[in-house]
């Protein structure tokens, strides 16, 4: 009798929780932390890379200390993320990454940027990046700003684009990329030049009334069946100004679906964010973690809050 009892309570309360007149049990932070972290492919390179990034400009610009940058990125990567992102320009990030990477290449993802105009500075940018990152390639180098760049001669013999196919022959690099937040038909440009493999537009629930990365440039990455790593997701911090240490310009309570939507973007395969602590990485992981698309009217609120911030942003990231 008892063991039937127990049998019929059991369904009973399953039907219960079914019909929403029991409360489920809601995951502890450890328990969504714990679960695996989802990848994505990078679209025509094939590559797996887990759908949060690690952005390693705020840690670069304000200089912290190798301590710092092992326990941020040491975190970052035990909870799954691969993708690493960094640049030649980001002060003391490549030289803070190196002995990460020495001790944990295998399974990275490592992305980072040109500096300079021409073939040759391109080509020393790569091999200064070699030495720094203590690794003999990494995987995509990006057109540091395409913004910046004239497009109209990106395929001239001594451009950066040539320094960086080069690069590529020497087996420096696997992939090329195009990053860029202004002057947003330049990587529209590239990507349609055929010789980019990922752009790296920035794409936020904000930025999208103003600069419109989304609907300017995403058709066209997918059409080529490009990358699509988004930045800027949290719209960066005021005047670029790392060294002072500020939250980003998104409100913290939309801070989760701001990196819902961009997740949530057709073609995008992961959200690069700029971390400075546990904390933070913690969150944003949580978020990949149990990703869902935003609902209808999640989308619709998160849609009318970035229209009212857009107006204060205005073009905070340079022409557009």
């Amino acid at each position: 009798m008892s063991n039937e009892m127990s049998r019929r309570d059991l369904v009973l309360s399953g039907v219960a929780v079914a019909a929403g007149l029991m409360p489920t049990s809601v995951p502890s932070e450890q328990d969504v932390l714990r679960r695996p972290m989802p990848m994505r492919t990078l679209g025509r390179t094939g590559a797996r890379v887990s759908i949060i990034g690690f952005g390693s400009a705020p840690l670069g610009h304000s200089f912290q200390t190798q301590e710092v940058f092992d326990r941020v990125v040491g975190e970052a990567l035990d909870l799954g993320i691969n993708y690493l992102d960094t640049a030649t320009t980001y002060d003391v990030a490549q030289e803070r990454l190196g002995p990460i990477v020495t001790k944990r290449r295998r399974g990275l993802f490592i992305a980072t940027k040109t500096r300079g105009r021409t073939k040759d500075q391109a080509l020393k940018t790569v091999e200064e990046s070699l030495r720094l990152l203590q690794t003999d390639h990494v995987d995509l180098v990006h057109l540091h700003n395409i913004g910046d760049l004239d497009v109209e001669r990106l395929l001239d013999e001594d451009s950066p684009l040539r320094g960086l196919q080069e690069a590529r022959r020497r087996g420096w690099l696997r992939f090329i990329g195009a990053s860029g937040h202004q002057r947003v038909e330049k990587m529209a440009a590239a990507a349609k030049t055929g010789a980019i493999d990922v752009i790296m537009p920035a794409l936020n629930f904000v930025d999208q009334h103003t600069y419109a990365y989304d609907a300017r440039v995403l058709p066209e990455a997918r059409k080529r069946r490009l990358g699509i790593v988004a930045m800027k997701v949290l719209g960066g911090v005021p005047n670029f100004n790392y060294r002072v240490p500020v939250p980003c310009l998104a409100p913290r309570e939309h801070v989760d679906n701001a990196i819902r939507y961009a997740l949530g973007l057709p073609g995008v395969c992961a959200a690069v964010i700029g971390f400075t602590s546990v904390e933070q990485v913690r969150q944003a992981v949580q978020v990949a973690k149990s990703f869902k698309p935003l609902s209808s009217e999640e989308a619709g609120e998160l849609t009318a809050a970035g229209k009212r911030l857009s107006e204060s942003w205005a073009q905070h990231m340079g022409p557009v």
